[in-house]
């Protein structure tokens, strides 16, 4: 059973481990440290919870709604746990909880080196938009 809570700085070495493990460009402690701290940022992290495995976060997401529009800095999951529909989950929980607060539409930026984060994002029903060059330090 996966539950969802907001990331508190107690998660905050267990959501570096997944971020490191997850982006060529990982946020460094201080950036989660100030998102928590803004009061426009939701941050998000998924548990598992069963009697015989630990309750350690196997997934987190970053985002900010703005304008009508939940814009997602953040999601990513532990290698380990990868592949089982835990980012689905997350992202489409969130998304009901912004549609709630009003919010019609949602937008993010992948690598398009990130095949399988593609591939999730158009078959959550995201649209490729437009393809900024540049836009990560290391392109690729």
């Amino acid at each position: 059973m996966w539950r969802l809570h907001p990331i508190t700085e107690a998660d905050i070495d267990q959501i570096l481990a997944i971020e490191r493990h997850s982006f060529e460009d990982p946020w460094p402690r201080m950036t989660f440290f100030q998102e928590l701290s803004n009061g426009n940022a939701s941050n998000y992290a998924v548990r598992h919870h069963s009697p015989d495995l630990s309750k350690d976060i196997i997934g987190y997401i970053c985002f900010r709604v703005f304008s009508g529009k939940m814009h997602i800095s953040k999601v990513a999951v532990a290698l380990e746990w990868r592949g089982q529909g835990i980012a689905s989950w997350l992202i489409n929980a969130c998304l009901k909880r912004v549609v709630k607060k009003g919010a019609r539409a949602a937008f993010l930026e992948v690598r398009c080196s990130s095949i399988s984060a593609v591939k999730l994002y158009l078959k959550l029903g995201f649209d490729i938009v437009e393809k900024r060059k540049n836009y990560y330090l290391n392109p690729k």
